[in-house]
């Protein structure tokens, strides 16, 4: 419980809006010259909804606690890495069900 309400205390508000993505030229319609243009052009319009972020990466203790997992107390207090995508969700997922209970 500790564990979870931790990350939940650290948890920061986003608040959705609108923003341009991408890169934008100078005045003299040029890019900056690490600009790729063929991934970062033209700039698109996108929005993003309100959402909460932790203000620090989850820690491999705080991970395992929730995900039911053993690990190595020497790695307790390092930043949880080499995690997929669907880890992640399923993380949340927990996180999420434990907060509620």
């Amino acid at each position: 419980l500790k564990v979870i309400c931790k990350i939940l205390h650290d948890m920061v508000k986003v608040e959705g809006g609108e923003f341009m993505q991408g890169a934008a030229p100078d005045r003299n319609g040029k890019y900056y010259n690490l600009v790729c243009k063929d991934l970062e052009t033209p700039q698109i319009k996108q929005n993003v909804e309100t959402f909460f972020i932790c203000k620090y990466e989850v820690s491999t203790e705080q991970w395992n606690t929730i995900m039911g997992e053993k690990f190595n107390i020497r790695d307790a207090l390092k930043p949880m890495s080499n995690v997929t995508y669907y880890e992640c969700k399923e993380f949340v997922k927990k996180l999420k069900l434990h907060a509620i209970l």
